[in-house]
């Protein structure tokens, strides 16, 4: 006989507070980003800011990843009904990949034009989407969805994530080659997942009509 998953005690009142918990560390990220930022002195501060432009561009982009990542998170929690530990635990490593953000945007604008400033900011988002994965495939398994959560919710949530993991995956390798490459290649997460969406949906609706 397979054993249940042990549901958290208190499951409705437990979700809440993963919640607000999961809010507020995501908060204290994006604080942080800002507080990395270089503050420039002086008469010349104007040229300052063209000198660290490499610092405020990789703050917005990161400030546009954790919040994708915050709604991301705010979607599947809405669809949630209740927790069980291992759920709980794998949230905790996800707000790990997000609280290491300010400090992997930091090692991405400090290292010049060594790769492992790409790698290591890669690695980072590989984590969170593996995570991420194992998070829906998990919800999935053990029943934790509400009964009203679409059905191709969970799906769509791996989908996603996927294609982060292939674009964040495969650029590691290319920092090797060169370091910019690699952050260029970040932005094929983007069609990967919209192009793939579309077929993914098109297949879906073709199921259906069958």
């Amino acid at each position: 006989m397979t054993e249940r998953p042990k549901i958290a005690p208190e499951s409705g009142h437990g979700l809440e507070r993963v919640i607000f918990f999961s809010d507020a560390v995501i908060a204290i990220a994006l604080t942080l980003l800002a507080i990395e930022l270089p503050v420039p002195s002086g008469e010349d501060w104007v040229h300052q800011l063209g000198e660290e432009s490499s610092d405020y561009v990789a703050f917005l982009i990161s400030f546009a990843v954790i919040a994708t990542l915050w709604f991301n998170h705010h979607r599947m929690f809405q669809q949630i009904a209740r927790l069980t530990y291992g759920m709980i635990w794998l949230n905790i490593v996800g707000l790990f990949a997000i609280v290491l953000m300010p400090f992997a945007t930091k090692v991405l604008t400090g290292l010049g034009d060594y790769p492992a400033g790409p790698i290591f900011y890669a690695c980072v988002m590989v984590l969170w989407a593996v995570v991420w994965i194992l998070m829906a495939r998990t919800a999935t398994s053990q029943r934790l969805w509400n009964d009203d959560a679409p059905t191709t919710a969970p799906g769509n949530m791996v989908f996603g994530a996927s294609a982060l993991l292939i674009a964040f995956g495969l650029s590691i390798p290319i920092a090797f080659l060169n370091p910019d490459w690699a952050t260029y290649f970040w932005i094929s997460a983007w069609p990967i997942s919209t192009v793939g969406m579309r077929i993914r949906r098109s297949r879906l609706e073709r199921a259906a009509a069958q």
